[in-house]
């Protein structure tokens, strides 16, 4: 019984708002200072920590409704911070538009990389549990992989002027 009583207890404590809102930044911290030493990147804190949350809330059952509320104060506190650094980001405007053009390169590299590389580790996971060799291909993707398999490609040189010839066997889609 005793045992019981304790397990509830320890529960309320986890569930209680003082301590989500000190675990939150508790791990922010930590992982503050493991970045810190390590300086390895994807150990950012900010990814670190929202790991370990995300691992502590399924773990514990907290729901994140629960956990919102217990953390409202940071979210409150985050908002004069965004002001804060809008206006820094408006002092250093012309800084800002003589860069555009680098600005600009860097976050579209962003945007195309990371569906990029979500497609490829997709990829490779899948290619962990499916042998590749045992799918088969649709009548459709036969028809293309057996029109590029028969291609013959010619090209005639007239002076400036180069005409390209691709010629396939279209009798192997008949049967298809």
């Amino acid at each position: 019984m005793k045992l019981d009583n304790t397990l509830d207890a320890l529960g309320v404590l986890v569930g209680s708002q003082i301590f989500l809102l000190t675990f939150t930044i508790g791990i922010y911290v930590l992982s503050l200072w493991l970045f810190r030493r390590t300086r390895v990147g994807l150990l950012h804190p900010l990814i670190t920590s929202a790991a370990v949350i995300i691992v502590f809330l399924l773990a514990t059952g907290i729901s994140y409704d629960q956990y919102h509320s217990a953390t409202a104060l940071i979210d409150f506190m985050l908002g004069p911070s965004v002001v804060a650094l809008g206006y820094a980001l408006y002092r250093q405007v012309e800084q800002l538009r003589a860069n555009a053009v680098s600005i600009v390169s860097v976050a579209m590299g962003l945007v195309l990389l990371f569906p990029t590389v979500c497609f490829l580790l997709g990829v490779f996971v899948l290619s962990l549990f499916i042998d590749i060799d045992e799918i088969t291909p649709s009548p459709a993707m036969k028809k293309i992989l057996s029109a590029i398999d028969t291609m013959e490609v010619d090209t005639k040189t007239e002076g400036s002027k180069t005409q390209v010839t691709i010629k396939y066997d279209d009798s192997k889609f008949e049967n298809m």
